[in-house]
Order: C-alpha cells, then structure tokens, then sequence
C-alpha cells in the first residue's frame, strides 16, 4: 500500500487514458480505503491530512473527467465515520460537546470580542474578563461523579454520543476515583483531556520499533488508540495522564476562576500553566509573547494553541453558542510554518455560496510534510489588494491541517513579466455573464439555471441537517440535475411521477430508486426547519431555521391562527418586519434575507409547486391547542439557577407567546432574575408585568420538567 501511496501522491494524470482508467480507479479507491481505516479506526494514520486530500482530489478529478467509468464504492461518495468499538457500549452527551472556533492571529480575538460587546449591548452586560489555558492535544472524554464517586467515562466520538470507557480511564494514574467535595451532590459532569507525555511516547516507539510493529504518529493517535483497547491493564501500563479543563454541569459558581481554584483545592488535576482575569489587551500580549509559546512548546505535553474562555459565568450564558461553536472560547494556535512557491496558473470554482473564487495552481512544495500545488486565494477584492498575479513568487502558509492559503506575493522576486489575476466575466459552470453586487466582494453567476448553483443547493437541501435523505448522493444528484430531473427543491418531490425513467440512467438500479422514492415521501411530514434550512436564504443556517420554525408558530398564535399551517402563511411571516425586528438573536441581514426570498417570485413559484406536492408544514411536534400563554410578548432577561433561558424561551413558544430582546410598550411580561438591572427600570416605567420564575409557571399552569445543568460548558476542545 505504501508503494500504491508514493505512486499516487505524485500522479501526473494527463497520462490517464481509457484504457487504464479503470485499474487507476480501483488502486485510488483501494488506497483511500486504507488510510480512512488507519485514521478513523486504528488511530493511527500513515499519512498526513494534507496529503490525503491530494489523493482525494485527484481521484474526484478523475471521476469528473470520467463520469461513466466512476465505481460506486468510491469514497467521494460516502462519508467516513469511525465505528464504535464492539467491545464499548454507547453512551449520551446530555450536553453536546460541539467544537471550538480556531484563530490563527490575533485579529481574530479582536474580532470575537467586538461580536461578544455587540451581544453584551443588547443585554446591559457592562464587562467582563478572560481566561487563558493551554490547549492540550489529546483525547476528550467526559466523566460523571455521583456523590463523589466516579462513575462513567464517555468519549466524545461525534459529540452526541460516545464510547463507555468507565474501565479503562479508571485505570489512569492521577484519576480521582472518590472526590469528597462532591459527597453531597447528586451529580456533577467533568471535561477532561487524557494525553500521553511525550517521554512516555517516544518510550512506547521505542518498543513498538524493537518488536517490529508499527509506530504511533504523534502522542494523541497513541492516547486514542490505547483508550479503546480491551485490555484495560494496557491503559494503565502506557502512564496516560488526566487534567480537568471545565465543568459541564453540577457546579454553580460567578467566575471560572473561583470553579478551577475550588477544583485544585478538591485536589482534582489541573494543568498548572494557565492565566485569569485578563483583559483583551492582556490576552493579545500573551498570544504574541514568544516565551510563552516556547515554555508550552517545550513541556512534556502536547500542545498546540492556547484556548481564551471568558471568565464570567454568566456572560457565557448570555452570549450562547452558534451550531458549530461556542461564542465565550476561542482557540488561538500557535504560530504556523510558511514556504515559498511559484502560482503558474488560476482556476475558478463556483462555491457553495454560489460565489466564484479564484484558486491557485502552485509549483508543487513540501510544507509541514505534505506536497502542496493548489492554495485559496479566498476572493477577487483579496488578490486585488494584496497584487497577487499568475507568475509571482508567494508566500504559502498552512496552520494545523486547514487548507493551505496565501499571504502575498515576494516582491522582492517578481521579475515583472507576471500577469494580473483576472476576473472571470462568464460563469465557469454555465458561460452566463457573471454579476458583483454594490455591498459584497463576492463575484457571482446570477443564473437560476446554473447546474453549479442547482447542484449545490440540492446537496444542500438533501444532507444531514436538512431533509436528510441519505441515499441521495452527491454524484446521484449531480447526474439528476445533468439530466434535468432537478431544477428546484420542488422537482425532488417529482421523482415519484419519473421513475420509470429513472430506471435508464447509469448507476441507479430499482432498489436504489425506490429507496431515495421512500425517503423523499417521508421527508413530507419532516419537520418546518429542516425545510427552511434545506432552501438555503442567505444568513439562515440551522439554528436560525430552528428559531424561525419556534418563532413562526408564535406569531400565527398571536395572529389568532390556530388552525392548520400553510406556506402561505410562512411567506407573510418572513415579510413581517415589525414582528421580526423584536425576535432576540435576529439580525439586520437575516431579516432582509429573509423577507427578500419570501418576496421572489422564484420563492413563490417554489411554495406553489409544494403546496401541489402536499409537502406539509409541520410545527415541530407541537401542540396547536390548548396554548397558556397564546399572544403574549416575553422578554427573558438574565438566568435561573434551575433554568436555562434556551429552555424558558423555548417553553414560552411551545405555550403560544412569542419573544422580544427588547422591553417596550408591547411588551406584556418580563420573565427576569433579580439582577435584571436596567431592563427592570424599563419595564416598570413601561408598566409591564414583572413576572418570577414562580408567578410565571402560575400563570401557565404548568412546568418544565427537565431541569438544567447549573453551569454549561459545551467542548471547548474539540
């Protein structure tokens, strides 16, 4: 396989004829094979990121230069995930433990912190501070303590469920097994990061080199690795290490700082290096002091950044957490390696956003261990004001394992016979003259048709988070759209009346049809947000449709529309301003996205067609009848011990009511804490019912039985 690799990673693939296509196929998919096992199931990958994707790429190339001769175990076609190890039982995140955001330079930090004071505005939030610690690169599992006894261990795998490691990790050295501070408590949920030294480490090679087995890349894959074996006395013999880095839930304190000292002094391991209670300017001196870096750099643990956590608990709550990330941490990586190399050439693409990109077409360079020849360019605006042109010497940086990208040209070395990088005037997908709107850089192709656009708005539609119909791959609906059996997310729901036809079309045989039939028919009574995700309105991604669906249902109760819901219905809504304006958490831009798509006539022709389909609006499971709280506007301000204010606010929408961020004369109840500050001023001044947590479960006559964690804390190490 070795050999297979070295072969293909220095493909020249203009020498690929008919005649050999198919061997090439099947060596690809055969190498690829291997190296997703490697990474996903033994934790012990042979090759880096960077030069995986070259073998991936150059096996999508091909595909696309020879569609017809395109094998169907490809894995262009599937998406890898590794299997839970038989031996280990599956376990739930109560919390998800989603990912952190990366930064690479501290203008991100600055960044993040103008978003934070925008959030902290609207909330009356004056200040706050933040934490430093370094970011460990090991493996992440979650534990549970019932009255101080320890009690299970979960690994993260997809941050929603997990593998039970309970023996294995109770095996580790410094792992407290009884925590006395927490005899009195029901239940408290740790993070924890298990990393194996790098002594430790280079040890285990040693060995493994001794014995002729194959060695470990790095000490995380080890970690990993060692963490999913049967024999738990292998875990304790390799000397894995633990450290606490947050608290999921159980605890109740105002700072991080006051929670990690009451876990150092409960003589629960900490990693001693960290710094808290800096402001942003402190935080962006630690990132550029070079000393810093080089102690981390040179401690007997891996890691690979710092991560910066505001220390406010409460603030942390008030600033939340996109679908991808939390808002109140950030990661900052170290500083990454740069090369040289020459661009002979640029290439565009239409992207998922439907802009067109420029991407450049390198001189083949090693950096970090990977052979580079393409690096993003990002857009038009960003070549112009940097002057990068086809022929320049440029400087290349790859962070981590993120696509590698370009940061301007070496002047120094430009012999002025380079080329400026133009910008395409047609369309490189459909040849229609290309369009930049007056606000945004981006170059677009504005046609409908574009089987670009379509193409990537029905991998849209049809994927995970929206209508999820799995077997509808990406080159099934590639050659859909080729064959014009899709111009819309309306055609999906036509297939059913084409079926005999589908029948002719290569790959597709009568099982496979009649299942991608079965799983669109289901996808009718789906429910609202997976639809308003799936049609993909600028600015509105999952959990905005999410909100919007919750919010939707609100406004039609306050309308006094308690009958059936119709898209009709849906578009008025998406064109309410007013309504729209007061909703917490939607912005400007989403909200003039919003009522610009429901007003197209594309939209509308769009509703029409489904309504023809039956495709149905479902509430999201919720009741229509019997609403508490129907009409009624809410403000939420601040948090509860018992509740979070995701969880009231969802609840007030399940009752009927609808939501604002806002106090205001149309306001009719203020749900707050007793720290409201200046929102309660306003709504007394208001004459607005000032409700407490126990006057407003009077008033609906009921009560959320799912109590929240105290404090909550969602994968700040991915």
């Amino acid at each position: 396989m070795n050999e297979l690799t070295k072969k293909y990673l220095n493909f020249d693939h203009t020498t690929v004829d008919t005649s050999t296509i198919r061997v090439i196929f099947d060596e690809l998919i055969a190498v690829l094979s291997h190296h997703n096992c490697q990474y996903y199931e033994l934790a012990s990958p042979e090759i880096s990121d960077g030069e995986y994707d070259i073998l991936f790429s150059l096996l999508k190339q091909l595909e696309e230069e020879y569609p017809e001769q395109k094998n169907l175990n490809s894995p262009t076609l599937k998406i890898w995930t590794a299997s839970l190890a038989d031996w280990f039982t599956k376990a739930e995140h109560p919390i998800p433990l989603i990912s952190l955001s990366n930064s690479y330079n501290t203008q991100d930090l600055l960044d993040r912190d103008k978003q934070l004071k925008r959030i902290a505005e609207k909330e009356w939030l004056d200040q706050w501070s933040y934490n430093v610690d370094p970011k460990l690169d090991g493996s992440s599992v979650e534990i549970v303590y019932r009255k101080g006894h320890y009690l299970q261990a979960i690994t993260r795998w997809d941050g929603t469920i997990g593998e039970d490691i309970t023996n294995n990790v109770s095996k580790l050295r410094n792992i407290p097994l009884y925590i006395k501070a927490f005899s009195e408590l029901d239940e408290v949920r740790l993070r924890w990061e298990i990393v194996l030294p790098i002594n430790s480490f280079e040890a285990i090679n040693k060995e493994l080199i001794k014995s002729w087995d194959a060695v470990f890349a790095n000490p995380r894959n080890a970690a990993a690795w060692t963490l999913r074996q049967r024999d738990s006395q292998i875990v304790y013999e390799r000397g894995l290490v633990i450290f606490i880095y947050d608290v999921l839930s159980g605890l109740l304190f105002d700072k991080q700082t006051d929670q990690m000292q009451y876990l150092i002094d409960s003589w629960i391991p900490v990693h001693a290096w960290k710094k808290y209670g800096v402001s942003l300017d402190q935080v962006v001196e630690i990132c550029k002091d070079t000393k810093v870096i080089s102690q981390l750099e040179s401690d007997n643990i891996e890691m690979d950044g710092l991560v910066i956590k505001v220390n406010d608990m409460k603030a942390r709550e008030i600033f939340g957490s996109t679908e991808h990330h939390p808002r109140r941490a950030m990661a900052f990586k170290f500083p990454t390696k740069q090369v040289a190399a020459r661009i002979h050439s640029v290439t565009y693409q239409v992207g998922r956003t439907w802009a067109i990109t420029p991407v450049a077409e390198l001189e083949p360079i090693a950096l970090w261990g990977v052979t580079i020849s393409r690096a993003t360019l990002h857009n038009f605006d960003n070549t112009q004001s940097l002057d990068i042109r086809i022929g320049d010497r440029v400087r290349v940086q790859r962070s981590g394992e993120v696509i590698p990208y370009i940061l301007g040209p070496i002047l120094s070395r430009r012999e002025w016979v380079e080329r400026p990088i133009g910008i395409p005037e047609i369309c490189p997908v459909c040849s229609t003259p290309t369009l930049q709107n007056d606000t945004e850089v981006a170059i677009v192709c504005p046609s409908l048709n574009c089987e670009g656009k379509i193409v990537q708005q029905m991998q849209h539609l049809v994927a995970k988070n929206c209508l999820n119909i799995q077997w509808l791959w990406a080159s099934i609906i590639e050659l859909l759209v080729q064959q014009r059996y899709l111009n819309n997310p309306a055609d999906l729901f036509w297939l059913s009346s084409k079926w005999i036809e589908l029948k002719t079309l290569q790959w597709i045989g009568d099982k496979k049809i009649w299942k991608i039939l079965e799983e669109i028919e289901w996808t009718k009574t789906k429910e609202l947000w997976r639809r308003i995700h799936g049609f993909w309105i600028k600015f509105v991604w999952k959990k905005v449709s999410q909100d919007l669906s919750k919010w939707f249902s609100s406004w039609r109760a306050e309308k006094g529309n308690n009958k059936d819901a119709h898209r009709t219905d849906l578009l008025t809504f998406f064109s309410d301003d007013n309504y729209l304006t007061e909703l917490y958490g939607l912005g400007k831009q989403t909200i003039e996205s919003v009522g610009a798509w429901s007003n197209s006539q594309q939209t509308i022709a769009l509703i029409e067609a489904l309504d023809e389909e039956e495709v149905k609006v479902v509430l999201d499971n919720m009741s229509i009848r019997g609403w508490s709280l129907s009409g009624k506007k809410f403000v939420i301000t601040w948090s509860f011990e018992q509740y979070s204010r995701d969880q009231l606010s969802d609840f007030v929408i399940h009752e009927g009511g609808a939501l604002s961020s806002s106090v205001s004369k149309n306001t009719d109840y203020l749900l707050c804490w007793e720290k409201a500050w200046s929102k309660l001023t306003k709504a007394k001044e208001a004459w607005v019912t000032i409700l407490k947590l126990s006057e407003f479960f009077e008033l609906t006559g009921k009560t959320i039985q799912t109590k929240k964690p105290t404090v909550q804390q969602t994968g700040l190490f991915g």
